[in-house]
């Protein structure tokens, strides 16, 4: 197979043959960095040292030449670490409704996947390009600061290439004793808003990071769950005035993200997950839905990564079943079963417990720490269905 690169600006997958690099005449004093891209001066990366017939019999996966920075067609340059040698990406998409903690779970769940052990071994992150640095940036103001992420803003159409990047992570996965790392594992914090986008509505850099998608984590907001279960499900630190989701709601959401993907879906595994479940599980009648005491160190040690990135087998998933069914979405799992590769259920809580009021300040900030509980659950498992290494033990 062909070598490609991947660019974490647009998500297009480009073989050598579509590389582009920077002429020395177009060079300045300035560093890289500082220089917005100008695509009008890249030009093909096949031309450096073809000529004649070689250039015409010349292979299109050929080694990049040393020295020379390839470039995407968007304008952005390229890592050699975003090299692929086939095969091995791995798009993980986070969808679910505005307010429903899709932000806040792709944040705890990638941090704690970040060192987490699966059979005994740690799984290793490593960003490329400015991930590192974004996703720093970003668990630092909830961790550290205890405020709540930014809203995500709606995909929109981009004046000059790399604006609106800060959504995009790429990382490369390794983990067990070997040394050579498992793939990538990419991700893109969509709104709420962009996976509703009625599917004749293209979106270029959408539809080309949904070509990436094999693993996919569908959050239903564990809030409107608990109130259409009759249950006092809020909490202090959410914003007063965001209205639940029904169930028929959130039906139409897995339908437009149907619509969206199209007959791919068969090729992306789907991680139901419930998010805010300790408004639930902190009553009595839901107490199955509560992970291992003790936290993910706990799972951990009880039988989640000993099991290679099998489900918890205690109860928990029946309690979810139920919990969806008997609040209207028992529909949303049997018609997510007849179209997806494989479907799990989850449940998990970003804060790790239900905010009161002695828990928020005045500025809005929480304060005390979070403590994510369950968060890991649903990537070690959506690993699992991709990467060998993983995989449960059979």
């Amino acid at each position: 197979m062909s070598r490609r690169w991947l660019c974490v600006s647009c998500w297009r997958r480009l073989p050598a043959g579509e590389l582009r690099y920077r002429p020395a005449e177009a060079q300045s004093d300035l560093p890289e960095w500082m220089r917005p891209p100008r695509v009008e001066e890249l030009r093909p990366l096949s031309e450096l040292g073809r000529r004649g017939l070689g250039r015409l019999l010349a292979e299109d996966d050929g080694p990049v030449p040393e020295g020379v920075t390839p470039y995407c067609a968007c304008g952005q340059p390229l890592t050699a670490r975003a090299a692929l040698a086939g095969g091995e990406e791995m798009g993980l998409g986070f969808a679910g409704p505005r307010s429903s903690g899709k932000t806040l779970l792709t944040l705890t769940a990638v941090r704690e996947l970040n060192g987490h052990r699966i059979g005994g071994e740690p799984v290793g992150l490593l960003g490329i390009g400015p991930t590192a640095a974004r996703f720093r940036a970003l668990t630092h103001r909830l961790f550290d600061e205890h405020r709540r992420p930014e809203p995500t803003l709606p995909e929109a159409a981009r004046t000059r290439p790399g604006e609106g990047d800060q959504s995009n992570f790429c990382w490369e996965v390794f983990a067990g004793r070997s040394a050579d790392r498992l793939g990538l594992l990419t991700v893109y914090d969509l709104a709420g808003e962009t996976w509703r986008l009625p599917s004749h509505e293209r979106r270029e850099r959408l539809d080309r990071y949904l070509g990436l998608l094999t693993s996919l984590v569908l959050l239903v907001d564990g809030a409107a769950v608990g109130a259409d279960l009759g249950l006092d499900a809020r909490d202090a630190w959410v914003k007063s005035g965001q209205p639940a989701v029904s169930g028929a709601e959130d039906e139409e959401w897995l339908s437009a993200i149907l619509d969206r993907i199209g007959a791919r879906s068969r090729e992306v595994d789907l991680a139901i997950t419930l998010s805010k479940a300790d408004l639930l599980w902190d009553e009595p009648a839901w107490r199955a839905l509560r992970p291992a005491d003790g936290g993910e160190a706990a799972v951990a040690e009880e039988g989640v990564t000993a099991a290679g990135g099998e489900p918890p087998d205690d109860g928990r998933r029946e309690a979810i079943a139920e919990a969806l069914d008997r609040s209207g979405r028992g529909g949303l799992v049997r018609a997510a079963e007849s179209h997806f590769r494989s479907v799990e259920l989850f449940a998990v809580s970003s804060l790790g417990f239900r905010p009161a009021p002695a828990d928020v300040g005045e500025d809005d900030s929480l304060l005390r720490p979070v403590s994510p509980r369950g968060v890991v659950e649903p990537l070690v498992w959506l690993l699992g269905q991709r990467l060998r290494e993983l995989a449960p033990a059979r």
